[in-house]
């Protein structure tokens, strides 16, 4: 019974093996869901808005473009993590921290311990191609 999903720092520089995969850490697995479902929310916010609004033509414009913007870099980030693409660790990182700048003190409660939990060793050495381990190595 092999779950295939094993971390290994041995292979150190090695070439991934073919059907080789990476063990994708609870906390990565919780933010990858947390960014999806905001992703979603924000999308659904946007369209609230544009629905029921009584603001002018253009100041909505403005607010849907900045909607699906961040609907979309959520999104993209979610796929990101749940593949363990390191891009979308360090997008999600820079996210955050605009974020928390932005909504400074509220989106900070948020925003610092998610940057401080991606910074880690621990996480970005699951966001390794060095990391892989064939599934028969596993056995």
């Amino acid at each position: 019974m092999s779950e295939g999903l094993v971390l290994d720092d041995s292979s150190e520089g090695a070439p991934p093996t073919p059907g080789a995969t990476r063990k994708r850490p609870l906390g990565i697995t919780a933010l990858a869901l947390l960014s999806g479902s905001a992703s979603v929310l924000i999308l659904v916010a946007g369209v609230l808005l544009l629905a029921t609004s009584a603001f002018s033509r253009d100041t909505l414009f403005m607010g849907m473009v900045m909607f699906l913007l961040f609907s979309g870099m959520y999104g993209v980030c979610a796929i990101g993590l749940w593949r363990l693409q390191n891009w979308a660790r360090w997008a999600l990182i820079l996210v955050s921290a605009a974020l928390g700048v932005r909504g400074f003190p509220l989106a900070a409660i948020v925003a610092i311990p998610v940057m401080i939990y991606l910074v880690k060793p621990e996480t970005a050495r699951a966001f390794r191609v060095s990391s892989l381990v064939s599934t028969e190595d596993a056995s």
